[in-house]
């Protein structure tokens, strides 16, 4: 008997034909894939693909800002207990993460902008 490996997801599939990715000039997943058993297709949930991403971008910045916080809380203790090899590993650190801050900032501002500019209403 052959192994047939099929996603858990395609397995509880309500759809009445099963789906064969790559059979018939391929398969459309946002109809075959659902989101729980029973459920609606994942295509009329995510219909496009910014009803995918708000919610990834909304997650990443606040996320960024902790990792954020975290590289300077590690550069301050190798600035304290390092020595002058700590003191030097530590202002590039430090360095790296005030740059990484203004990336940050400056790309959450730009978003702001264009979604007033376009008056976008966007998750963050």
């Amino acid at each position: 008997m052959p192994l047939e490996i099929v996603p858990s997801a395609l397995a509880q599939s309500s759809q009445p034909e099963p789906c064969r990715p790559g059979v018939d000039g391929g398969v459309n997943l946002g109809e075959c894939f659902t989101l729980g058993v029973g459920e609606e297709p994942v295509k009329s949930q995510f219909s496009t693909p910014a009803d995918l991403l708000n919610p990834v971008i909304g997650t990443l910045f606040p996320l960024a800002g902790i990792v954020l916080f975290l590289t300077i809380i590690f550069a301050g203790f190798k600035f304290i207990g390092g020595g002058t090899k700590g003191r030097d590993e530590a202002l590039q650190i430090l360095q790296t993460a005030i740059v990484g801050m203004a990336i940050l900032f400056s790309a959450f501002w730009i978003v702001r902008i264009i979604g007033i500019i376009t008056q976008t209403d966007f998750p963050f």
